[in-house]
């Protein structure tokens, strides 16, 4: 199974690195949902690693982050990335988030965060 963390990990941080590029160049939609999955992959790999056996398949980061009982503290900073990943891939959802530059920053920010915080558990 740690052979599957670590290739969690590794996506979860090339994600990672794939939303501070488009962050860069300015699209932020992009970065978002790179963001997004950065979350979703690093709390995948916390999650094998806990439970020694894979994740449950889901993009929905609350029910990941409670599975392997990531602290309140970064709690907030996800909570839209649900939100942010479905509103990014399927047009036909209805927008609610307004994405701008300074909250995409945070999301990154936060992002190392939780990816840090992962990476302690492993």
């Amino acid at each position: 199974m740690e052979k599957e963390v670590k290739r969690w990990l590794d996506k979860a941080e090339k994600d990672l690195e794939t939303a501070e590029y488009n962050f860069k160049g300015e699209e932020l939609e992009a970065a978002a949902l790179f963001r997004q999955q950065s979350v979703e992959k690093a709390l995948k790999a916390a999650h094998i690693h806990k439970n020694k056996k894979l994740a449950p398949k889901t993009h929905d980061v609350l029910f990941l982050a409670g599975e392997v009982n990531l602290p309140d503290k970064f709690i907030s900073k996800i909570e839209s990335l649900t939100d942010i990943y479905m509103e990014t891939r399927y047009p036909d959802i209805e927008e609610t988030i307004k994405l701008k530059e300074k909250d995409v920053s945070n999301f990154i920010k936060a992002t190392k965060e939780v990816l840090k915080w992962c990476k302690k558990q492993i």
